[in-house]
């Protein structure tokens, strides 16, 4: 984790995820030679302060913020988000600067778990995201 690479023109950081204890797994800070980012953070719990106090430091805040949202309203279990996690941790991402104040936050990830209450879960989320489905295109600048 931490070491960035390339891979065409993106520069690409993997950062530890809080997913299945017993094996490694990231989530990914995403950079173009244009200059636009985001962060990867699916598959995950709310990140750790190392990684966010890592993110903070790097000072290039994000254009884009992709979030875990597999719980949805209901409460979260290990190794992934509900909703009043991803608002928690949008708000602390853009106080401490990790993203953009304009930044576009998108749910994904989202499983059964939502669906018996997703027109619900979707009212909800909609005041605060874009809710990602099978086919989306996200385009920044």
């Amino acid at each position: 984790p931490y070491r960035s690479f390339t891979a065409g023109r993106y520069t690409i950081t993997p950062l530890p995820s809080a997913h299945v204890p017993e094996e490694p797994s990231y989530m990914y800070a995403v950079s173009d030679k244009k200059g636009y980012s985001f962060l990867f953070a699916c598959d995950t719990a709310y990140p750790d302060s190392e990684t966010l106090g890592f993110l903070e430091k790097k000072n290039q805040p994000f254009d884009a913020v992709f979030y875990d949202a597999t719980f949805g309203l209901q409460p979260s279990g290990y190794g992934h988000m509900n909703l009043d996690e991803n608002r928690r941790l949008k708000e602390e991402l853009t106080q401490r600067g990790i993203a953009k104040s304009d930044a576009v936050h998108i749910l994904t990830h989202i499983s059964h778990n939502v669906a018996r209450d997703f027109s619900k879960f979707l009212s909800e989320a909609q005041k605060n995201f874009l809710v990602a489905c099978d086919g989306d295109v996200i385009s920044l600048g």
